[in-house]
């Protein structure tokens, strides 16, 4: 059994952080009470408490965005902390449990294995393409150990949601959202990794405030001005968002019905200019029924030490990831766009921690760049393939039309409104297919 099956990972979080608050534990911006009420029925009428509320399996709680000098405390950066040391108040009739002296947890920075070995043992889940699962795994990490944005084409059962699930049940600060608004996008910021799923169908009405929030979130600034106000009194209106990394994730283009509704035809082009674009393909072969025969919780018990060490080791990497650097280098993006050349430096900074040698580092490059080219050449496919017999699915677009000319990747052009010329040989549809 996989120690990192979706099973095991959840009841290891559930026992490893059963006394910790996170980020997805937070369910209000910042608030403002003036007034609180005690269980032996006293009151306190000069209360001036600033903070946020946080559920966790039924209970809410009190976090202080103060400190005892009566400073701001940044969410970000306080977040885990222990539920520990709490007063019951209740305010406006609903009961929290008030954090008296909020403690921040930190992981232990340990070495456990190399980093070569930490991926190995985070992409371990069997695929049909684990050279494309483990380029999904270097994208994901340099996301989480420094701040990046990207968009990640794939066919369904991929499992592109996998990289961002196991981490945050493992680190945390990570997680997807599916149909989000604004005021949402802007809440989920505490976190430090967020993954916008099916972004493709995100609403007209909801589309065009979401584009700016990802032009403001994309552009590497240190805090963005809050465009969704808060009804209530107390709220900030700058959002910290320096450790902040974003990705969109959608199916590949042949798994939509109107082609023109497709990211890069909706967006405008300084949006797609933040977010360098990778087309990975396979889909997932682990036997996830395997867990039926299991005694989870036993299961985690026995491999406890095994979690923890993949939790310190990342910890350690992401703390130390230029000491550890081997700099190896490329020229093979000097002449991409210069927002995709800086967020595509990241994920190389992960390549290169995993590489043993210059030419390993050159073959990862190259496949690298082969997802993004792959991405390209999906966008100038031919109309008649919407009726073609079968689906795109496990296959480079490259292998699948070998001779459609391809456009410049940068050109920002429809190409699905643009003619294709294809041989002979391919102009009855029917007959390609055979």
């Amino acid at each position: 059994m996989n120690i990192l099956h979706y099973d095991l990972i959840s009841q290891f979080k559930k026992a490893f952080y059963k006394n910790l608050l996170s980020p997805e534990h937070v369910i209000s911006g910042e608030k403002r009470m003036n007034k609180f009420s005690y269980p032996d029925g006293g009151e306190d009428e000069e209360v001036n408490f600033w903070g946020y509320i946080l559920e966790k399996e039924g209970s809410k709680y009190l976090l202080p965005s103060k400190d005892k000098n009566d400073k701001f405390i940044n969410l970000n950066t306080i977040l885990p902390v222990l539920a520990t040391n709490t007063t019951r108040v209740s305010y406006q009739g609903q009961v929290y449990h008030l954090i008296e002296k909020p403690i921040t947890a930190k992981f232990k920075t340990l070495k456990q294995y190399s980093f070569r070995i930490l991926v190995d043992k985070f992409s371990s889940l069997k695929h049909s393409n684990p050279t494309h699962h483990k380029l999904l795994w270097f994208i994901g990490l340099s996301q989480m150990m420094d701040r990046a944005n990207a968009r990640i084409s794939t066919p369904p059962g991929f499992g592109k949601d996998s990289v961002v699930d196991i981490l945050g049940n493992l680190i945390g600060k990570s997680a997807t959202i599916v149909s989000p608004t604004l005021a949402k996008l802007e809440f989920m910021t505490s976190f430090k990794w967020l993954a916008v799923n099916e972004v493709v169908d995100i609403t007209k009405t909801n589309w065009r405030p979401i584009e700016q929030f990802l032009l403001d979130a994309g552009a590497f600034k240190p805090e963005i001005a809050k465009h969704s106000r808060a009804v209530s009194s107390g709220v900030k209106e700058m959002l910290d968002i320096s450790e902040f990394s974003l990705s969109l994730l959608y199916n590949d283009i042949d798994n939509y019905t109107k082609k023109t509704d497709y990211f890069d035809f909706i967006a405008k082009d300084a949006v797609k200019d933040r977010f360098p674009a990778f087309r990975l393909f396979g889909t997932f072969e682990e036997d996830f029924n395997e867990i039926k025969n299991i005694n989870v919780e036993q299961y985690v018990k026995n491999h406890w030490n095994e979690y923890k060490d993949l939790i310190y080791t990342f910890t350690y990497f992401k703390k130390h990831l230029f000491k550890e650097l081997h700099h190896y280098t490329t020229k093979a993006f000097d002449d991409y766009p210069e927002r995709w050349k800086t967020n595509i430096g990241k994920v190389l900074r992960i390549i290169d921690l995993y590489c043993e040698s210059q030419s390993e580092f050159d073959s990862w490059v190259g496949n690298l760049k082969a997802s993004m080219s792959d991405y390209t050449e999906m966008l100038d496919y031919p109309d008649w393939l919407e009726s073609a017999k079968g689906r795109l699915g496990n296959k480079k677009f490259s292998d699948v039309l070998p001779e459609v000319s391809k456009l410049n990747t940068f050109s920002g052009k429809n190409s699905l409104l643009r003619e294709v010329e294809l041989p002979k040989r391919m102009e009855d549809k029917n007959d390609f297919w055979k």
